[in-house]
């Protein structure tokens, strides 16, 4: 009997907003400046799914943080990380996205993290994309989650 193929693991990005979607420390009418140039790479592939990994997560409903996006992009917004604190911060961004790929439907997943904190990874974690604080999500990064996501096909 002909039987189906296996779904495919998701295609995840654990998406920062502080230092990615904008510059550390901007002002607050300069957040999200970065916000096109992120959804112009993602509409590449139609396939990738989001997930919030920033702390605006605890502040914010993921409702509302998918209003700060546009439609089509903000639709692909999945979830959002759990809350680690077990005390120690080592790592931290990293383990919580190791508990939110714990879920069965994730097994598998492909996935890339756009952070600007690297100490929030192991080092040299080949899942981090690293931004620069102060440039943010930039024609470099753009390039590199083009060529990494890419990989990942």
């Amino acid at each position: 009997p002909w039987m189906d193929a296996p779904p495919r693991p998701p295609t995840l990005v654990f998406l920062d907003f502080d230092g990615v979607m904008h510059p550390v420390r901007c002002h607050v009418n300069d957040h999200f400046c970065n916000l096109k140039l992120f959804e112009e790479v993602m509409r590449e592939f139609p396939g990738v799914q989001i997930v919030i990994a920033s702390t605006w997560r605890e502040a914010y409903l993921l409702s509302d943080i998918r209003q700060r996006f546009s439609p089509d992009i903000g639709a692909r917004i999945i979830g959002k990380t759990p809350t680690w604190d077990d005390g120690t911060d080592e790592h931290i961004r990293y383990r919580e996205i190791r508990q939110y790929l714990g879920q069965p439907k994730l097994a598998g997943a492909k996935w890339i993290a756009l952070d600007d904190a690297d100490f929030e990874f192991p080092d040299r974690c080949p899942n981090l994309l690293l931004c620069d604080s102060n440039q943010a999500f930039d024609a470099r990064v753009a390039a590199e989650l083009r060529a990494r996501l890419q990989a990942l096909d």
